[in-house]
């Protein structure tokens, strides 16, 4: 199966998914993380915004997150240690579990998400997106 992971260096679990550098994508077979891809996140408004400079806030809110679930649309669960739930719905309506966590090792919070054992913590989904 393959896990992305929201990260800002490759190393770590991160929070804001919207505004990640890009995405950690470890292949999990029989409990050993066998492979790892870095996939930079071209995918979100957020991020983009960074990159337009005349692309106002407010032309973000309402957007859709099509960009995120197509670039993840191979994996079966999205990690990040917070993210708003709009985008936490439109990736469970689109087959891709989002789990967020407090813990900070990719492979380790892989690795329990295949066992799993990896439970979301409630209080890290953003209510003001």
């Amino acid at each position: 199966m393959l896990v992305a992971v929201a990260t800002d260096d490759y190393m770590s679990v991160t929070g804001h998914v919207g505004r990640c550098n890009g995405f950690l994508v470890l292949e999990v077979i029989n409990n050993e993380v066998t492979g790892t891809a870095q996939r930079e996140n071209k995918f979100t408004h957020h991020k983009l915004q960074e990159v337009q400079e005349n692309h106002s806030h407010s032309e973000h809110h309402g957007h859709s997150h099509i960009g995120l679930v197509e670039g993840l649309k191979d994996c079966v669960c999205l990690i990040a240690a917070g993210a708003g739930r709009p985008l936490v719905m439109e990736l469970m309506n689109n087959g891709i579990d989002v789990v967020l966590t407090s813990l900070t090792d990719p492979q380790e919070a892989a690795l329990l998400y295949a066992k799993g054992e990896l439970k979301t913590d409630v209080n890290a989904v953003c209510i003001h997106h």
